[in-house]
């Protein structure tokens, strides 16, 4: 939680009981299903010859991938959310900051710091916004590494999709 100011009655407030109210907010209006995913007995993945694959294991492989790219989907939404408070929250706290701290030296008589040393001050003289923004920088990149495996499944799914439109396409042919 990151405090700058006695007396403000936005204290108690920190991005991730923003995130908590929001999810509880969207589950009661949305009214559809969570995914609910059992990691325990995951396959390993095919990445080889869908060609030579049977219709039925295709079939297999565009269920697989198609609920995977689904529910990673959800999961990058979510993580890019927190990622969006957290970044809110770091970003006007480091504002609040840098104010506070230009105006003690402006009032002390001191020369204006550039905005690089109000920054660099601001996060030694504040260490919960230090700890918020290392929460952004570790929210960042699991968004980026899942997004990565988001990808992956989707194109997946759409190589196994193009065997089955080529094999559709043959059998009409015939």
């Amino acid at each position: 939680m990151v405090e700058y100011k006695e007396g403000d009655k936005s204290e108690n407030w920190t991005p991730m009981k923003a995130l908590g109210n929001v999810r509880r907010r969207l589950k009661a209006d949305l009214q559809v299903s969570s995914f609910d995913v059992d990691i325990s007995n995951l396959p390993k993945l095919p990445l080889g010859d869908y060609a030579s694959t049977s219709n039925e294991g295709l079939e297999s492989y565009l269920a697989m991938f198609g609920g995977y790219t689904s529910y990673l989907e959800a999961e990058v939404a979510k993580l890019d959310s927190t990622l969006s408070a957290l970044q809110a929250a770091f970003d006007d706290g480091l504002a609040k900051a840098m104010n506070k701290i230009a105006t003690d030296r402006e009032e002390n008589g001191k020369k204006k710091p550039t905005r690089e040393e109000l920054r660099g001050e601001s996060l030694n003289s504040y260490p919960q916004l230090w700890e918020l923004r290392k929460e952004v920088i570790e929210t960042e990149a699991a968004v980026k590494q899942l997004t990565g495996t988001l990808k992956a499944y989707d194109k997946a799914y759409a190589s196994v999709s193009r065997v089955v439109g080529l094999r559709t396409m043959g059998d009409r042919q015939r």
